[in-house]
């Protein structure tokens, strides 16, 4: 059976702690976010899940102690299972495991046969097999395929010094569905020791592993809080502004406000434990997941666009496919009842009279030869709006893109699609106007962005390092304006691991397919949308609505009123008067003789009337 997280609770009530500030051992009593952590942790094991658990905390946050409690229950509440405490180095492992070996101490009241040998615990069970705990360095697991373990602490597990580590040390874990495994740690980066750990922080939040992934941010704990007089001219800068009026519970996604007494904490720490460095502080004590991943070179988006794009989430409305109806030839869209990240992820159906502008990233390689990570990718923006409406991404060859992005853009009211020309892009912008006749790709603006309401006939985007800047550009000045709306967890993620280096923005770690289709959207939606893309609005062609309301009072004395409207609707009609209808009927006959010129080529007869 799982660990039944009620009877932790009570057992930690029968344990005692030291005191991280004091010194001294006291009774050990959950604090409230471990509390909420045991609430987490019951709902996911309430969807058949194991317990597993990935934690991303600041410093002193009372994780390590938390994870101890869960595997001293382990070994308490079923026999012949063995635990392990996988720690960087030596000494981190010898603090995590004095602490353990407390907590067992006081299990003696409980159960006297508890022995201590070396680095391990013995728990003996009554005519079963024992228990056991013990304590490693992630050097010592690293390698071993012989190793089997039922209960798994990492700590400091972003800081792992071997490739490779968390593949020996998680395939040491059977296949036992009561197993446990908690991975908890401070953040080390997106790149070297701490890529592992950000690998799987990433698929625990998008859902792509088993583990549950918890936050916790410094301002979590109670006592990190210091004297509000030493920080009166809070906030003094944009980060202070933004931590006292921009930060949300990332459990309740409800607003924080942080007070001064939190500013006055946060400078004395910033300049007395983190070198008065805003990454280290970043690192060791987070306020958002984001912040916590500093990797080498700048991040490309600062916290508040950040904070927007994670707010702005939400999971699709709809995931299916973009069919061609055999009848009508139209494209229609067909649900699918089990929702899948390859499938047409949408959070807006197409709206009448809307304008919507995609991007799209191609592979590369066919169903054959693409590896694993490469997808081909299409994002779709509603440019009245600036909503992202749509997402494909799937490993599928240029020929078949090119295929799904002609429905789709057709659906989407034959949006502009703008083609990344790079590598076999070339492709699917040839099969798209060749083979499917789409009518409404982007067309080439010209070197710098210039403006002269004469678009080129070159199809598709080059992405040189001039123009990869220029799409950046645009969009995070969108983004700061809260004009771009992403919606999709897949985009955002690879947004926020941008970063710039050398004045060039890349995503170092993962991939970037998804991102760049949204930049490949935008830019085209920035290019072509403000001279192109006019709302119509109907209107009457007789009489403006105060020409009608005056026409009401001329012919009846009075406004109208409800009553009336019906038996007046003749004089919103001009075709019921005489040059109404006249109106009508030579607007219809000039149009066709441009129609006739026009084939023709012959001269414009309207010219000077």
């Amino acid at each position: 059976m799982p660990l039944d997280l009620d009877r932790v609770v009570k057992l930690a009530s029968r344990l005692s702690i030291r005191d991280r500030d004091l010194g001294y051992r006291i009774p050990f009593k959950l604090r409230p976010q471990q509390m909420q952590i045991i609430e987490q942790a019951k709902e996911h094991i309430a969807k058949k899940r194991r317990l597993y658990i990935i934690f991303l905390k600041g410093r002193r946050l009372g994780i390590s102690t938390f994870a101890n409690l869960i595997q001293i229950s382990h070994i308490a509440s079923r026999s012949d299972a063995h635990a392990a405490i996988i720690a960087q180095n030596i000494e981190v492992g010898n603090t995590i495991f004095s602490q353990a070996k407390m907590m067992a101490k006081d299990l003696k009241g409980i159960n006297p046969h508890v022995d201590f040998v070396s680095k391990k615990i013995d728990y003996f069970h009554q005519n079963a097999e024992p228990s056991d705990l013990k304590s490693y360095t992630a050097a010592t697991v690293h390698g071993q395929r012989g190793m089997t373990l039922s209960s798994v602490h990492m700590t400091e597990a972003a800081f792992y010094p071997y490739e490779g580590a968390y593949t020996s040390i998680l395939n040491t874990l059977s296949s036992d569905p009561d197993n446990v495994c908690l991975i908890e740690t401070t953040a080390n980066g997106m790149e070297g020791p701490g890529e592992s750990y950000y690998e799987y922080w990433n698929g625990a939040e998008a859902g792509d592993n088993e583990f549950l992934p918890i936050f916790l941010p410094w301002f979590q704990d109670d006592n990190y809080v210091g004297n509000p007089e030493d920080a009166e001219d809070a906030p003094a800068d944009d980060y202070e502004k933004w931590l006292m009026n921009d930060l949300y519970d990332p459990i309740t996604k409800k607003p924080i406000k942080l007070g001064k007494d939190r500013i006055a904490w946060f400078r004395n720490t910033l300049h007395t434990k983190c070198e008065s460095s805003i990454d280290n502080w970043r690192a060791e004590y987070p306020s958002t997941p984001q912040e916590a991943f500093i990797a080498s070179g700048q991040p490309a988006f600062s916290h508040q666009e950040v904070q927007f794009a994670e707010l702005s989430k939400m999971n699709p409305i709809h995931y299916g496919r973009i069919v061609k109806n055999t009848v009508t030839g139209r494209p229609e869209f067909e649900p699918s009842t089990h929702p899948d990240e390859s499938l047409l992820a949408i959070w807006e159906m197409p709206q009448p009279g809307e304008h919507y502008f995609a991007g799209v990233d191609t592979a590369r390689g066919d169903e054959n030869n693409i590896g694993v990570g490469d997808y081909a990718a299409i994002i779709m923006w509603n440019a009245e709006t600036g909503n992202m409406a749509a997402r494909y991404m799937s490993r599928v060859s240029p020929e078949t893109l090119a295929e799904y992005a002609g429905l789709i853009g057709r659906f989407f009211n034959n949006a502009c699609l703008n083609v990344e020309l790079n590598g076999l892009g070339y492709v699917v912008m040839r099969d798209l106007r060749d083979r499917h006749f789409y009518p409404n790709q982007y067309r080439w603006k010209g070197r710098d962005d210039k403006f002269d309401g004469k678009p080129g006939t070159a199809f598709g985007f080059e992405t040189t390092s001039r123009y990869r800047s220029m799409m950046f550009n645009l969009f995070r000045t969108s983004l700061y304006r809260k004009e771009a709306i992403p919606r999709d967890k897949v985009f955002v993620a690879q947004m926020t691991a941008a970063k710039i280096e050398n004045f060039r923005w890349e995503v170092a770690v993962g991939h970037d397919d998804v991102f760049m289709a949204g930049l490949l959207g935008w830019i085209a939606k920035e290019q072509f949308h403000p001279t192109t893309c006019k709302k119509r609005k109907s209107r009457n062609v007789m009489l403006t609505a105060e020409e009608l309301a005056a026409a009401q009072i001329a012919l009846t004395g009075r406004a109208s009123t409800s009553e009336d409207a019906s038996a007046l609707t003749w004089v919103n009609d001009p075709s019921t008067t005489a040059f109404g209808a006249l109106l009508f009927n030579s607007n219809d006959h000039l149009r066709m003789l441009q129609r006739y010129d026009k084939k023709k080529n012959s001269p414009n007869r309207l010219v000077g009337i």
